[in-house]
């Protein structure tokens, strides 16, 4: 064995020495993991989560809006017919996505138009300006989700298909 051959042989040992005594003090004390980046500041909610939350802020603006009892009553059995029709649609499916998203704004449309029977005009002009704002801060977090200029765009999932992926292409063979 020659003195380079020794040399190198030597380094190598000490190397592996060094990452082999390493291994227990990382064992020891692991460094804490990195958190991935959160898409947004409240975790995701579940389906009875999203319901209760929308009970809460329709028992917000009721009150805002200083509905009665009996006013009360007819509105709730106005959200929940529409929220039946709303699942029949949601269900059929004869319907594509364009002509079920037709159906469901014709019944928020309709749902308005009985709001409009059920509360008094200042009640109702109150209610409107309730809806807008909602609208405003879900378009302004709309806004804030949207990549900005020099972000990376999500990658669209690719539809689903019964046909399997083609086999790629053989690799050319280059010679040197």
């Amino acid at each position: 064995m020659n003195f380079a051959s020794a040399k190198s042989w030597g380094f190598a040992l000490t190397c592996t020495s060094i990452l082999v005594l390493s291994f227990p003090a990382r064992a020891a004390d692991p460094a804490p993991p990195a958190e991935a980046p959160k898409a947004s500041a409240r975790p995701p909610q579940s389906n009875a989560d999203r319901y209760q939350a929308m009970r809460e802020q329709r028992e917000v603006w009721m009150k805002e809006l200083g509905v009665s009892d009996e006013q009360r009553e007819k509105l709730r059995a106005a959200l929940k017919e529409q929220s039946d029709s709303m699942a029949k649609i949601r269900a059929d499916t004869t319907l594509d996505n364009a002509a079920k998203s037709e159906k469901i704004k014709g019944l928020r449309d309709g749902l308005a138009a009985k709001y409009k029977q059920i509360l008094t005009p200042e009640q109702f002009a109150k209610y409107e300006k309730l809806q807008e704002q909602r609208r405003e801060q879900m378009n302004s977090r709309i806004e804030r989700k949207k990549p900005q200029d020099g972000e990376a765009q999500p990658k669209a999932a690719k539809p689903a298909t019964d046909k399997p992926a083609p086999a790629p292409a053989p690799a050319e063979k280059t010679q040197k």
